[in-house]
Order: C-alpha cells, then structure tokens, then sequence
C-alpha cells in the first residue's frame, strides 16, 4: 500500500513538471482568476480523482515520462472539466442576482399580484371600490373585512359584483394587463445579458467565447443588433481578438438598463 502512495506520488509530480501540464494549468488560472499554483493543484486533482486512479501508477508514470498523448488527452479533457464546472457558477451567480431584482421568476404569484394592484385604479373609478380592492389583494380577506366593516357575507357579495364588472368589461380590460409571456421573454435575455457582462468584467475573454457558444444563435442575433459592430462573425468566434468589442460592452449595458426598467415596471 505504501509503496503504491509512492508511487502515486512519483507519478503525479511527474505529470505536474510536464511543459504541456503547465500550459493547460495556465488557462485554468486565467479563466478562474486562481493563482497558478491554486490552479496546478485543481488540475491535478481533478485529472488523478476522476481519470487516473482506475489505472496503475506505473503505466502513468511511464506515460509522463514520455509526454504521451493519451495522458496529455486527459489533462486536456480535466482543464475543460474545471472551466466548464466554473462557467456553470458563474452562470448560476448572475441567475440569483437577475432573481433578486425580477419577482417573476421566483414567486409568479407575488408579480401577479403587484401587477393587479397597479391596474386595479385604471379599471375603478370609486376610490372605496379602488382601496377594497388593493386591501384585498396585497393584505388578504380578514384584513380588508376590518377595514371596511364587512362581514363575512357582504365581503363576498362585494367580491362577486367586481367579479361580475370584469367579466362584463373582460375587452377593456385586457388592454391594461401585462403580458407575462413578456415578461419572462425579458427577464430571460437580462440574465443572458447579465451573465456575459459578468464574464467580460473579469477580463474573461475564454469564458465569454465559451458562453457564445452555448448559445449561438441568441449572440448571433443579439450582436446583428448593434450597428456599430463591423465584424460581426470575428466577435461572435474570435471575441479575444475583436475590434467591436467597445460596441459590444456598451449595447449589452444598454440593453441592461433598458430591460431593468421595463421589469420594474
């Protein structure tokens, strides 16, 4: 057992002191912002836990020893495993940001409500039918009963004659409710918005093209929507070497605003 530790050990030193295990740790550290050796040893770890241990440590060994381009497959296919779980963080980090600012991802029911209660005075004309109404929607039944003085048989005849004048009034209606098809059609292109100006604020140009790639046809037709853009296929496959990146970064912030305010509403 102790021997195969050494072994291990020997092997895996070997591995860190090849040139092309340096190459591929160096990207790790540029597109995680991890220091260079932080990022040797996530690589390192990452390939010996999930696609060395099943094998002997000579036979590795012997592989690094030789600069073997199986082995050097696997260091490849580990530094796109730690990109790539990196990517989905990243992702994930500026999902939870755009929920905190869109009510209707998380809790539709809640947006539903906030949007009823401001159309409710386009729709009312009485001030006491207005306030009934916004009383019973944001506080509840027992709430708005108190106010008014109700009980429980006058509330719900006052809720069914409102139910019966936006039954009546159904077209007229219409006309003022949000659409929250909409809405989550915006809400969705703020967080891919989000997401990218994330990545481009950390100088993350790997994770940017990476991003693109997972949603091309999003970011092909996003970027034919800046005119100022000249080259419009270069930032979509080459975004490290692009000359519109400035056009870029300032149509997504623009973008951004604009869609923050509309959500709000």
């Amino acid at each position: 057992m102790d021997d195969t530790k050494e072994l291990w050990d020997r092997t895996l030193a070997e591995i860190q002191s090849m040139t092309y295990f340096h190459q591929e740790a160096g990207k790790v550290a540029s597109v995680t912002h991890q220091s260079q050796y932080e990022a040797r040893t996530s690589l390192i770890n990452e390939l010996y836990l999930k696609r060395l241990k099943a094998f002997a440590p000579r036979k590795i060994l012997s592989m690094a020893l030789h600069n073997d381009s199986w082995l050097r497959t696997r260091i490849t296919y580990s530094r796109k495993g730690l990109i790539n779980q990196h990517l989905k963080e990243v992702k994930k980090l500026a999902n939870q940001d755009v929920e905190e600012l869109v009510d209707v991802l998380p809790m539709i029911s809640e947006y539903d409500i906030g949007q009823a209660v401001r159309v409710v005075p386009l729709i009312f004309s009485n001030d006491r039918t207005k306030g009934f109404i916004q009383t019973t929607l944001q506080h509840g039944e027992l709430e708005a009963r108190d106010k008014y003085h109700l009980s429980k048989r006058q509330f719900n005849r006052k809720v069914n004659d409102i139910s019966r004048y936006c039954s009546k009034h159904r077209g007229e209606i219409r006309q003022f409710i949000p659409n929250t098809e909409k809405q989550q059609l915006l809400a969705n292109r703020l967080k891919k918005l989000k997401t990218m100006l994330l990545l481009i604020n950390r100088d993350d140009d790997y994770s940017v093209q990476q991003l693109m790639y997972s949603d091309c046809k999003f970011w092909e037709d996003t970027i034919g929507e800046i005119p100022q853009v000249q080259y419009q296929y270069y930032l979509l496959h080459d975004y490290s070497h692009s000359e519109d990146k400035t056009a870029f970064i300032s149509y997504i912030n623009e973008q951004i605003n604009q869609l923050e305010e509309q959500l709000r509403g």
